[in-house]
């Protein structure tokens, strides 16, 4: 697999993908100050864009079949790990802001939220390179 497979793939292992729900859930909380339902519903629909989309992308080998004696070197993992971070974060943006502008309109985001969805966009694909059992 290419690493931008690997790094798309990492976070939807059965255990760190229940880790990351729960924490997921926790941080939209916190960030856009909603009820319990309506977190556990975005966060949902959030977890749910990505998921689909970038397992869909590893399955559908568009990313390449590598071959078994190629090892990437830090650069490949370091293009990848940067471009699955953009994607993860402009896709969980677009379908959040949809979602609150739904729920109510005429809300923006704020840069600080913006913020923390990055990072944990990142913690999370970092994340999912341990494999937790």
């Amino acid at each position: 697999m290419s690493p931008f497979a690997e790094i798309l793939a990492g976070p939807w292992q059965p255990l760190s993908g229940v880790l990351i729900f729960f924490v997921h859930g926790w941080v939209l909380w916190f960030v856009l100050g909603l009820n319990f339902t309506r977190t556990v519903l975005m966060t949902a629909c959030a977890r749910a864009a990505i998921a689909s989309g970038a397992l869909a992308l590893v399955a559908s080998g568009a990313l390449g079949r590598t071959d078994p004696g190629w090892e990437p070197d830090a650069l490949a993992w370091a293009v990848a790990g940067l471009a699955a971070w953009l994607l993860c974060w402009a896709l969980e943006i677009a379908v959040l802001g949809i979602l609150m502008r739904q729920m109510q309109p005429g809300w923006r985001w704020k840069a600080y939220d913006l913020v923390v969805l990055g990072v944990v966009q990142a913690v999370y694909l970092a994340g999912g390179q341990i494999r937790l059992g």
